[in-house]
């Protein structure tokens, strides 16, 4: 296996996303004609999300040696002998200068030439601001291949040619799998999908790339969704989800990377279709409760929800019982659980409760069934609104988004009033206290 390297070097956390290949590098010929050649430029160029062209052009300038770059057949010379760690630490000031946000350090960034300067724009903070290193040389080298692939373009324009990149996409190598991702019988593309357009000329220009080479406003709809989906299926299988569930700084990644695919409203349909393996969802809710959470608030204030987030957030849950139907009956011990943990607001499962039943994502039969299942929770959402608000007040049921909650330990009560005799809840087990002060077990499906 070949060695990597985190992309910031300064960063020592082994469980650090972004990561790039060591540098290969070959030296070839003698004496005036000795060279070396980057064996696995393209690759770091990719890891970096930047074109090979201008690491390697940085070699020169910092070197002060000639470079050749043939995109055809891959191969990026640096004139004269270098090791490989004189390189490798070349690089590490290329990625500083160029690669790397000057708000937040993440490598998550590109870049644009507006008038003669770069921009840098973050793709994980938002940050946005001219280029730190406008006056390294390579700036200017960057800033004039931009006015050759413009003025290529107008050119070819004029001549009635359909528009072409004066550059060798290097990372058009890979396909995009044939498969389409659904949930629960909806694609991600179409009406009421991630977006209510396809763009068909979009998707024939991108279709040979890897959806992990893409950037959003150059992916389609339905390739946007698949990102995502493919984003958590990676953290699963490399095990790095449990290590980010311990703080809230590692949960809000997954919550910016949703934003930054432009599906945040949905990314709980693909989180509980992945995060719900069998049929114990009480585990689930409160192990993965923070990240449910913080992905129905907004991403700048924690305090403010998501409403379109939360709507789906229900339509997730008829996702799950389309996946384990023996367990309807619990319809109405998910919902509340939902609420008892801050997930999904009462306004929000009252108005899922009380809407027509939906074939969006699951059959209008399932969805009537369920709603059914759970209207004794939704009539008494409607009803205990003054109880809510009393709860509030006292500050018991606030979310904490902090490392102190602990995941998976998470134990509320709520208490109602029947006729003389207060019911209660905690987890899945729920008891009735009699006349005698007794608690009793009842039946589980009958709330």
């Amino acid at each position: 296996m070949s060695k990597s390297y985190n992309v910031n070097r300064e960063v020592n956390d082994a469980f650090y996303r972004y990561k790039m290949p060591a540098i290969v590098a070959k030296v070839e010929g003698k004496g005036n004609g000795i060279k070396t050649v980057i064996v696995n430029m393209v690759d770091i160029a990719r890891a970096l999300n930047r074109e090979a062209i201008y690491p390697t052009k940085y070699f020169g300038i910092e070197l002060g040696a000639q470079t050749h770059i043939d995109t055809v057949n891959e191969r990026y010379i640096v004139n004269g002998s270098h090791d490989e760690m004189k390189l490798q630490e070349i690089l590490d000031g290329y990625i500083k200068k160029f690669v790397l946000c000057q708000a937040c350090a993440n490598p998550e960034t590109r870049l644009t030439v507006k008038k003669s300067t770069i921009f840098e724009i973050c793709q994980a903070c938002g940050y946005k601001g001219e280029l730190r290193s406008i006056s390294h040389s390579l700036s200017n080298f960057i800033i004039k291949q931009h006015k050759i692939e413009k003025q290529g373009g107008k050119k070819k324009n004029k001549d009635g040619e359909k528009r072409k990149e004066e550059t060798k996409d290097i990372y058009a190598k890979d396909r995009i799998k044939d498969q389409k991702i659904k949930v629960r019988g909806d694609e991600w593309g179409g009406e009421d999908g991630w977006d209510s357009d396809s763009d068909d000329d979009l998707a024939d220009q991108t279709k040979k790339l890897a959806l992990s080479e893409m950037k959003p406003e150059n992916m389609s709809p339905e390739q946007r969704g698949m990102a995502f989906d493919e984003y958590c299926q990676g953290l699963i299988e490399s095990e790095q989800l449990p290590v980010m569930l311990k703080s809230k700084e590692k949960v809000m990644e997954i919550v910016m990377k949703a934003d930054y695919y432009q599906v945040k409203a949905k990314a709980n349909l693909v989180l509980f279709d992945k995060l719900f393996v069998d049929e114990n969802f009480a585990a689930a809710l409160k192990k993965y409760r923070v990240l449910f959470c913080l992905m129905n608030r907004d991403v700048l204030d924690a305090e403010k929800i998501d409403e379109k987030a939360m709507k789906n957030t229900m339509f997730a849950v008829e996702c799950f019982f389309d996946k384990f139907p023996n367990l309807t009956d619990k319809t109405a011990h998910f919902v509340k659980f939902l609420y008892d943990l801050d997930i999904v607001e009462d306004t929000q499962i009252v108005e899922w409760g009380e809407s027509k039943p939906s074939k969006k994502y699951v059959s209008k039969e399932l969805s009537a069934e369920l709603k059914e299942k759970a209207r004794r929770v939704i009539e008494w959402l409607k009803t205990a609104e003054s109880e809510s608000s009393e709860e509030e007040s006292d500050g018991d049921d606030e979310i904490a988004f902090d490392e102190r909650a602990q995941v998976g330990k998470v134990v509320e009560e709520v208490k109602v009033e029947t006729n003389g005799v207060a019911e209660a809840q905690e987890d899945e087990k729920i008891e009735v206290v009699n006349e005698d002060g007794e608690a009793e077990d009842i039946d589980i499906d009958d709330i």
